[in-house]
Parts: structure tokens; sequence; C-alpha cells
């Protein structure tokens, strides 16, 4: 998967996640967190269900609300995806490892985009259930909003506790 990894902004060079764990991380996790610049200046985020083909990013959300009119204003965001995490009482810190993605969100495509997108996410969530999925989604096309992340950079970053 052709991904812009840069990990030229991580301060500590020695917890760089190798890019092959943050592909997978994108791949595998069922939820991130996306964060953006709230209509006021300030911050918004919120946690979001998501499915990755190539270097796109997609979710899926109701067709109105807080999260559309805040994109609408500034489509920039960040998306961060936290895989393991391990806390150590007897050290006083954590293990941890996390992929960061910035890019920017396209909210209006198209039908046949929607319809590729909800499919993607029928076959992550619901392998099992792909006929009736592909049903489900043809008959979501008018209830749901699909918008598209496009990865500008990719960075990660991890501790292992020994």
């Amino acid at each position: 998967m052709d991904m812009n990894y840069d990990n030229s902004k991580v301060r500590l060079q020695n917890r760089l996640l190798p890019q092959e764990r943050a592909e997978e991380l994108l791949e595998k996790s069922e939820y991130g967190f996306m964060a953006m610049q709230d209509i006021d200046g300030g911050g918004y985020g919120l946690p979001l269900s998501f499915v990755r083909e190539d270097n796109h990013i997609y979710f899926h959300c109701a067709r109105e609300g807080k999260k559309l009119q805040v994109l609408a204003k500034n489509p920039k965001v960040t998306f961060t995806v936290v895989g393991k995490t391990e806390v150590s009482q007897r050290m006083f810190t954590a293990g941890y490892e996390s992929v960061m993605v910035h890019g920017t969100v396209t909210v209006n495509l198209d039908e046949e985009e929607t319809l590729h997108a909800l499919l993607l996410m029928v076959d992550k969530f619901t392998p099992d259930n792909k006929p009736i999925g592909k049903v489900y989604a043809e008959k979501s096309l008018f209830r749901v909003k699909v918008m598209r992340l496009d990865m500008e950079s990719v960075s990660g970053k991890c501790r292992v506790l020994k």
C-alpha cells in the first residue's frame, strides 16, 4: 500500500512505529479518533468506526449534524488510531502504539463511491453477512452520509515495555 509514511516529525526517533505495524493498525482497528477545529476556533473531536482502502479512510454518519458543519468550515483533520496499550505500575509508565493520519475530508461523495465505502464496511465489520449487508447498504444510501479522508501524511509511535 502506498501511503505517505513520514516519521520525520516524531520527536523521539527511538519510538518509531514500523510502517508495517502502522498499516496493520489502519487495516484492522475498529475505531479511531478524529480531531477537527470547531466552528468557534476551539477543538472538536469524536470517535468513529472506519475502513481504509489505499490512501483513503471512510467513515459514515447521519446526513446532518455538528461534525458535518465543522468539516464544511475546515476539512483538515487529524485521525488517530491506538493499538495495544499496557500500563506498568512498577515503572510508572505505559507501553503503547499509535498511528496518526493528517489529511483532508471530503463529505459529498457520489452514490457509487458511497456504496463502495459502505460495502467495504460490510466486508470489514460483518464479513459473515455480506449478502444481507449488501442489501442493507443499498437501502441505506439515502439515509447515511459517507466521508472520505484523503491521507496526506502518516506517522506512528510506540513504546515497548521491557
